[in-house]
């Protein structure tokens, strides 16, 4: 991380996420656009909060210091936010929140490797 330089893989892999990321827009029906991208904005803020609870990797580390600013309130507030714009998106939205929701779900149910125990 701390590379300044990109490289070959770097710079093919930063291109085809951005060209990922036109593509989904352009495929997104013009209804749906209004709610569905503060919903995926709004998601991806409120499920970093829940990781402040997790145990802390490095005690002195920036995680502590998220941890430490972050209270119950917040993820409520957080929670109530996604809730509302799920609430506007409709069935849609319902079905983004089960999606993102259940997809760690199943892959925390694998078997972890003799090695990472």
């Amino acid at each position: 991380m701390k590379d300044p330089r990109l490289g070959t893989f770097g710079a093919i892999g930063l291109v085809l996420t951005i060209l990922l990321k036109v593509i989904c827009l352009y495929s997104m029906p013009a209804g749906l656009a209004w709610v569905a991208l503060p919903l995926a904005a709004g998601l991806g803020r409120y499920l970093l909060l829940p990781s402040g609870r997790q145990p802390l990797a490095r005690p002195g580390g920036m995680g502590a210091d998220f941890a430490s600013g972050l209270n119950r309130t917040a993820i409520l507030w957080g929670a109530l936010v996604v809730a509302l714009l799920t609430a506007l998106a409709g069935w849609r939205g319902l079905l983004i929140i089960l999606v993102v929701h259940v997809s760690p779900g199943e892959f925390s149910a694998l078997p972890k490797p003799a090695w990472a125990v």
